[in-house]
């Protein structure tokens, strides 16, 4: 086959006709032919359309023949490579300093498929982030023509009151000023247009949707990735191997399964965690892989009717808008889905070492939390009233808490009916 163009480099090296062909031949030759793209032939087959020597109608087949036989982790990775490869980094603008100096460590959240059918809480835990110091770049695709059900990132900002960044450069002034804010992909890739018409054209995902999670615009320290289909934690893991070798940006970044298409934890299941360390982990450590914490369920019980009827969307926008800590103190669903993004996002960031510390941290125990036991409110009397019966705190806490999931009864309401009922029982 004739050599193609390196890694890093644009121009090929052969006829540009040739090329096309020999890329496109090389995925689509036959069943007993037909191979995969090396990582090295996947970058240069989308850096060739860039280019315009890899035509449309060239890149849209292999992709559908791609799709159709399942991706490999290579072609995944080369294509995150060139869309990183064609990232309009701009220039910064007057006033705006270096490129790094003086960012502060933030998390990269990508948001492109939507929320299906419901609101995405995790913008609740990134005003909360923000709020202690972390401020996160959300990413995402929310310009559409046809309607749909699914709640994008980018079309909920102006409700949780986070800053829309109109280039790279505003993006990078919101992080140093310790600010969160969304980027929308039109902004990090010029040929997004061009490319999604084609996506449009062909009818189909492609990988290049996969890809899109991967490209990390700014080179955070701290990424968070989801998945959305069973047993594809390893397949991600050597995916980010793979571009963390080319790129060396070492990011530490959270492997999980998502929810309803949103990057967020499922607060109604027990969600798996891989911690992903691409530069730090040898190949063998990613595959197979093992979850480093298992995050527990911490939504109340009951059907999702249920939960819904309990508690009104509405409401609870009301609620964690004038909230000084989104989700803390809060047992109804909307909260507890605030909780599990921030409960993954401190098992990232180092703050919590175990999954259950993770999650009393986004509940306000602990530093942010003794109010619940110390303070005069309901919930903590009848904490002190167990306590006082031989519990210990944090088990009279639990008891509570647990109770208010099973009955579905925010923890206040729950409390001043027990403590009513005890009242009536010693009389």
């Amino acid at each position: 086959m004739a050599e193609l163009t390196s890694a890093k480099g644009r121009e090929p090296q052969d006829e540009a006709a040739t090329c096309a062909k020999t890329l496109l031949r090389a995925v689509a030759c036959g069943p007993k032919r037909a191979r995969s793209l090396t990582l090295i032939e996947s970058r240069s087959l989308l850096l060739g359309w860039s280019d315009s020597w890899v035509p449309d109608v060239s890149l849209g087949a292999a992709l559908m023949v791609m799709r159709s036989r399942g991706e490999s982790c290579a072609e995944v990775a080369g294509m995150a490579l060139a869309l990183r490869d064609l990232i309009d980094a701009g220039q910064p603008e007057p006033g705006l300093g270096g490129w790094v100096d003086g960012m502060p460590d933030f998390f990269d959240w990508p948001c492109y498929a939507g929320k299906r059918g419901q609101f995405p809480w995790l913008l609740y835990g990134v005003k909360r982030l923000e709020r202690e110091g972390i401020p996160v770049l959300l990413h995402g695709d929310s310009e559409t023509d046809v309607p749909s059900r699914r709640c994008h990132v980018g079309q909920m900002l102006a409700q949780v009151g986070i800053p829309k960044a109109s280039s790279i450069a505003e993006a990078r002034y919101f992080l140093r000023e310790r600010k969160s804010c969304y980027l929308p992909l039109g902004a990090i890739l010029p040929q997004w247009p061009r490319l999604k018409a084609l996506h449009q054209q062909l009818g189909i995902r492609s990988l290049i949707t996969q890809a899109l999670k991967f490209i990390n615009p700014l080179d955070a320290p701290m990424g968070m990735r989801a998945f959305f289909h069973p047993k594809l934690e390893g397949h991600y893991a050597r995916v980010m191997g793979l571009i963390a070798n080319e790129t060396a940006v070492d990011c530490r970044q959270l492997l999980f399964r998502g929810f309803q298409g949103e990057t967020e934890p499922n607060p109604r299941v027990d969600t798996p965690l891989w911690c992903i360390e691409p530069l730090a982990q040898a190949a063998s450590d990613l595959d197979p892989l093992q979850p480093r914490w298992h995050l527990s369920a911490c939504a109340p019980e009951g059907t999702q009717a249920t939960l819904t009827a309990l508690g009104d969307d509405m409401l609870a926008h009301r609620r964690l808008a004038a909230a000084e800590l989104p989700g803390a103190f809060d047992d109804s669903l909307q909260g507890a889905s605030v909780r599990a993004s921030l409960a993954a996002a401190y098992l990232l960031g180092k703050r919590a070492r175990t999954a259950d510390e993770a999650l009393r941290l986004a509940y306000g125990d602990g530093a942010e939390g003794e109010s619940l036991v110390k303070g005069s409110g309901a919930v903590a009397t009848l904490c002190r009233e167990l306590m006082a019966a031989g519990a210990a705190e944090a088990e009279a806490v639990g008891l509570v808490r647990r109770y208010s999931m099973q009955t579905g009864k925010p923890m206040v309401q729950l409390a001043q009916e027990l403590l009513r009922q005890r009242s009536a029982a010693a009389r």
